[in-house]
C-alpha cells in the first residue's frame, strides 16, 4: 500500500508499506516500510523489523505491537485489553464493568497520570467534564475564544453525519474561534515564535542593533534592511472556506533618505519566491529550475507579482517594503 502525503520537498509517497501475513491466514504478522523518513503525521511507523512485528494469543488478541513500541497487551476474561505497555513511555489500564462496557482509563506516563471516566454518556478526564453524548453527537466543555481576546469555557455542540453503518465521516460544530499569531521578537517568547515563524532569528536585534538581543522583555525588534536582511518574520496558516484572516504590521523607517536607493533591494520578490517555492513546491509557483530563480520568472505566481509591482506607484519618500500575503489554492489532487 502506497501512501502520498505532503512534504516539505515535494508531494509524493510518504509510506510504502508491505505486509505479511501468517501461512494460510489473514493475520497478519508484519508491515515494513520501504520509505524512511523523520516520523510525522501521517508517516508510519517502522519499528525495528527485525521479525514479526505482531505477536497474538491462544484466543487471537494482539499481544505485541513492534511498529508501536507495544511491548505487551493483557486481556480480561471478557477478552478486552486490561494493560497495554508501551516502551520508554509507559502504561495505559482500562476498568470495565461486569457487561464489558468501559468505565476508566488510566494513561501513566513517567509522574503524570491521566484518569478518564466514562458514566452514562458523561466523560470526565481528571474530573473535569469533557462532553455529553447525545442521539445527534455531543456537547463538548471547551475553552471559546472571541476576536476582542477574550476567552471563557462554555459548552458547544458537535453533530455526526454517519453512513448507512453507524460510522462517523463528518463533524460539524458550533464553535467559532479566533486564533493570534503575534511574532513579538522579545526572548519570553521565543521559542513559541521560533515554532511559528520563519526568520525570527535572523532578523532580531536589540533596539541598539547589537547581538544578542537582551533576554529583558520590550527591548528587541526586527531589523531589515536591503539586500542583507530584506525578509521579516513569515507564516503559513491552512484556512477553509468561511475562515476570516487580518493581517498587520507595526514598523518605523529609521535614517531613510528618499534620494539614496543603495540599501533598497530592488530584487526581494525574489527573496520571497525562493522561500515560499521551496516550502510550497509543486504549487502555482512551480519548482525552481536548475538555472535557479533568475530562470523561473515565468511562473504565473511571479508573473501576477511582478506585474503588480511594475504597476504600482510607488511613494518616494518611503522605502519599498511591503507586508505580503498570498492564497495558495491546496486542491486535492493539483
Amino acid at each position: 500500500m502506497m501512501h502520498y502525503g505532503w512534504k516539505v520537498s515535494d508531494n509524493s509517497i510518504i509510506d510504502h508499506l508491505h505486509y505479511t501475513y501468517q501461512s494460510n491466514s489473514n493475520k497478519l504478522l508484519a508491515v515494513d516500510d520501504t520509505v524512511t523518513r523523520v516520523s510525522r503525521l501521517g508517516d508510519f511507523n517502522n519499528g525495528t523489523n527485525l521479525g514479526n512485528d505482531y505477536s497474538y494469543d491462544g484466543n487471537g488478541n494482539l499481544v505485541a505491537d513492534s511498529n508501536k513500541h507495544i511491548s505487551k497487551i493483557a486481556y480480561n476474561h471478557l477478552n478486552l485489553p486490561s494493560t497495554i505497555t508501551v516502551d520508554g513511555k509507559g502504561s495505559i489500564d482500562y476498568v470495565y464493568d461486569a457487561s464489558g462496557a468501559k468505565l476508566l482509563k488510566k494513561t501513566t506516563e513517567g509522574a503524570k497520570i491521566t484518569k478518564t471516566q466514562y458514566t452514562n454518556g458523561f466523560v470526565y478526564q481528571n474530573d473535569t467534564l469533557q462532553f455529553v453524548s447525545h442521539e445527534e453527537g455531543r456537547v463538548r466543555w471547551a475553552k471559546r475564544y472571541w476576536e476582542n481576546g477574550d476567552s471563557a469555557y462554555q459548552f458547544v455542540y458537535d453533530y455526526f453525519i454517519k453512513d448507512h453503518l453507524g460510522n462517523v465521516r463528518t463533524v460539524l460544530t458550533e464553535q467559532t474561534d479566533t486564533s493570534f499569531y503575534l511574532a513579538s521578537f522579545e526572548a519570553a517568547t521565543r521559542a513559541k515564535e521560533n515554532a511559528l515563524f520563519y526568520n525570527i532569528p535572523e532578523t532580531c536585534v536589540w533596539r541598539d542593533n547589537s547581538f544578542p538581543p537582551d533576554p529583558n522583555p520590550n527591548d528587541s525588534i526586527s531589523k531589515l534592511l536591503g539586500t542583507t536582511r530584506p525578509m521579516g518574520a513569515a507564516l503559513g496558516l491552512k484556512v477553509m472556506a468561511g475562515d476570516r484572516f487580518d493581517a498587520g504590521v507595526q514598523y518605523y523607517y529609521k535614517g531613510w533618505n528618499p534620494d539614496d536607493n543603495s540599501n533598497v533591494d530592488n530584487n526581494a520578490i525574489l527573496n520571497l519566491l525562493g522561500t515560499l517555492i521551496t516550502s510550497v513546491e509543486g504549487a502555482a509557483a512551480g519548482k525552481v529550475p536548475p538555472g535557479g530563480l533568475g530562470t523561473a520568472l515565468s511562473t504565473p505566481l511571479f508573473t501576477g507579482i511582478d506585474e503588480f509591482l511594475d504597476n504600482h506607484t510607488y511613494d518616494t519618500f518611503k522605502p519599498k517594503a511591503y507586508l505580503n500575503w498570498i492564497l495558495l489554492d491546496a486542491c486535492p489532487g493539483v
